[in-house]
């Protein structure tokens, strides 16, 4: 952070290549941070080492002085390790489902995405069997959907074919369904 607004990628590069014991070959990838809308750097980029070693190496090069043109003047720079990046939701484990209760016709249906609609929702559980009630859950204050509700169908042999659907994506949202009393 603090980079001057005209840095370059050469700068950056000649700056952090003493961190790496191959140079600039180790440096990843520089992304730079811009806003959304108008393009403009934010003087905030991220760089990608190839080892967490040249990563302690770059962090000790915090006040190193970069030079602004505009100012003609240095700027001291700020280098900070930034948090893991977010893990991969695909590779999360599966929950374990409760037991079929006897005679079971309901679902729990949680992890819905907001932007689904109930017309995606109950042709989707309508794919399993004959759907006889749909309740989906709301904030008593607001009214606002939230995100998980009921699924009950009339044939128990339905809620076998329903419970398929455990990691069913909607709206970039896996579902979460079980067994329900």
């Amino acid at each position: 952070g603090n980079l001057p607004f005209q840095v370059d990628e050469e700068t950056i590069l000649s700056t952090f290549e003493g961190c790496c014991a191959g140079g600039r070959d180790d440096i990843g990838e520089v992304k730079w941070i811009t806003d959304k809308e108008s393009g403009n750097f934010y003087g905030t980029a991220f760089l990608t080492f190839r080892s967490k070693d040249m990563a302690e190496k770059a962090v000790q090069l915090t006040g190193t002085e970069i030079w602004d043109n505009r100012n003609g003047a240095g700027r001291p720079i700020k280098v900070e390790h930034t948090k893991a990046p977010p893990k991969d939701r695909s590779k999360k484990p599966i929950r374990e489902k409760r037991d079929k209760p006897m005679g079971c016709t309901k679902l729990f249906v949680g992890n819905v995405s907001y932007e689904a609609t109930e017309d995606q929702l109950w042709t989707l559980f309508a794919s399993c069997g004959e759907v006889s009630n749909i309740r989906w859950l709301t904030h008593q204050d607001t009214g606002d959907f939230k995100g998980c509700g009921f699924v009950e169908y009339s044939d128990p042999s339905a809620v076998d074919k329903g419970i398929e659907l455990d990691g069913h994506e909607i709206g970039g949202r896996r579902m979460r369904v079980d067994f329900s009393d």
